[in-house]
């Protein structure tokens, strides 16, 4: 998943901040936007140019959200900052298209996701999960 990949490579470190905003319209649709920095330290950089990268997400998607059930889509977008090549080399952009349940506090959800860009699929074709979340409400 090219938007988790830190977590799952041993010899880099991160630290990162997300805000997303979500606003309810009439009808039950809402839309959202969500912005976030990422810091990452390599701990062996090795064939890489810099121990550090500075990495900045962006998200905007809408969709609609009952009282038990919520589908939405989003464009996802990830650019690295630190880096010298074009703007085309350092973004990456995906779909991602997301269901969603509600019992009582909690929220069962899946997503599935499709890179934009042509040479994206030398990452990967797509990515899909699923995930609980627990709302303290």
């Amino acid at each position: 998943d090219i938007n988790n990949y830190e977590a799952f490579w041993s010899e880099l470190a991160s630290v990162s901040f997300k805000w997303t905003h979500t606003a309810k319209h009439a009808d039950e649709l809402f839309t959202r936007i969500g912005v976030g920095f990422m810091g990452q330290y390599y701990k062996d950089a090795g064939e890489y140019d810099d121990e550090t990268e500075g990495i900045f997400d962006y998200q905007a998607g809408a969709g609609i959200k009952k009282e038990t059930f919520a589908l939405g889509l989003d464009f996802l977008g990830r650019m690295i900052l630190t880096e010298d090549e074009s703007l085309a080399r350092r973004t990456i952009h995906q779909m991602q298209l997301t269901v969603s349940g509600k019992i009582n506090n909690y929220e069962p959800y899946g997503f599935f996701r499709v890179p934009l860009e042509d040479d994206s699929d030398m990452f990967i074709d797509y990515a899909y999960g699923i995930g609980l979340r627990y709302n303290f409400k």
